[in-house]
């Protein structure tokens, strides 16, 4: 069913388990319903708000707010398809040379100078364009 709530009340807030915290509120709907709901955050829902909802006793268990089918207001980024920016992938790049370059340190049990690890970054990168262009072919 879907309502508008006109008035909420809180109660005080307890945990039923460690590291949960609910928050009880006594609702009255639009529609003449009321009953018992809980809120996982304080405020997550307020006067105004319209819900889908289902009532058991005096429960009230709230599906989703609005009472209705949000549609995206943007196209999903997509994470597989398309040729991507090299620059993109400077972070994961810098970060996979610095554990080469430990590694490297770790192995030969002396200090490596950070031209290494720069021309580490340099070396990835370079190729990482090829690959790029080439899926772009």
């Amino acid at each position: 069913m879907t309502s508008k709530i006109i008035s909420l009340t809180t109660e005080s807030p307890f945990s039923p388990e460690a590291g949960v915290t609910l928050y009880p509120a006594t609702i009255i709907l639009e529609n003449n319903e009321s009953g018992m709901t809980y809120m996982k955050s304080q405020g997550q829902y307020k006067e105004g708000d319209t819900i889908e909802y289902e009532k058991t006793g005096n429960k009230i268990k709230i599906k989703r707010l609005g009472g209705y089918t949000q549609t995206a207001t943007r196209e999903p980024k997509s994470f597989r398809s398309g040729v991507k920016n090299p620059e993109d992938y400077l972070g994961f790049i810098y970060g996979y040379a610095k554990d080469i370059h430990i590694a490297e340190m770790t192995i030969s049990k002396k200090a490596i100078p950070l031209d290494n690890l720069k021309r580490n970054v340099e070396e990835m990168y370079a190729h990482l364009q090829e690959v790029l262009l080439m899926k772009q072919s």
